[in-house]
């Protein structure tokens, strides 16, 4: 396998952590009502994070339309734009995140893997997120 697919899978599974540890943190549990007063159909985290890989993986996001909660669907096709831009090395896709933070995680992304495949560490200076500037830089030097 060459560096490049090997940098864009390990792109993508950190964001697959990130997604994984945001809905760790913010996931209201099962069966709370909703904004409706009726109560949530229930699904598993492990069904959630399931849909999450394969539509972060194919960059489909058809897959979040199966998600129950509304929360999740959002989480989830905000992370098929990350890794679509992050695949396709185009920051301008980030546009389409509504939020801040993530567009700019999506934005340092694309950065990041542009400088692993030019293997130019001083691309790693134009990262939004300079507290991400060191852990560029080591991706790409030994």
């Amino acid at each position: 396998m060459n560096k490049k697919i090997s940098y864009t899978i390990l792109g993508i599974l950190i964001i697959f952590v990130f997604v994984v540890i945001f809905f760790s943190l913010y996931q209201k549990p099962s069966g709370t009502p909703s904004s409706g007063g009726e109560t949530s159909v229930s699904q598993t985290q492990e069904e959630v994070n399931a849909l999450m890989r394969q539509a972060i993986d194919t960059q489909d996001a058809s897959f979040c339309d199966r998600m129950k909660k509304e929360g999740d669907k959002k989480d989830c096709q905000r992370n098929v734009i990350i890794a679509e831009a992050t695949v396709k090395r185009d920051a301008s896709i980030c546009e389409r995140v509504e939020d801040t933070p993530s567009r700019t995680a999506c934005q340092d992304n694309v950065m990041i893997n542009l400088a692993i495949d030019a293997k130019n560490p001083n691309l790693c200076q134009n990262l939004i997120d300079k507290n991400r500037i060191s852990d560029c830089e080591k991706y790409i030097t030994p």
